[in-house]
């Protein structure tokens, strides 16, 4: 139950930070999608943040280090979806 516990709380705080930065960098490095057309959004949204989110999920998974078996294949499906 502790692995998990610091799993958790190492993805979360990673995940802000990791977010907060990709957001800038999108900005800076114009790696947005701008709306128009049939997209809803009003102002540029950047594309990295499901890569900010897989980045924290792969720090945090060597926290569970007796459960690695179990994070292989969510790993796995976290870069498909990513």
């Amino acid at each position: 139950m502790r692995a998990e516990a610091a799993a958790l709380g190492l993805s979360l705080v990673a995940g802000a930070g990791l977010t907060s930065l990709a957001v800038r960098a999108g900005h800076r490095y114009q790696l947005v999608d701008r709306p128009g057309g049939w997209k809803q959004h009003a102002q540029p949204t950047p594309y990295v943040g499901g890569a900010a989110v897989v980045l924290a999920f792969l720090l945090a998974g060597p926290t569970l280090a007796g459960e690695l078996s179990r994070f292989w294949p969510l790993l796995a499906l976290a870069v498909a979806i990513g």
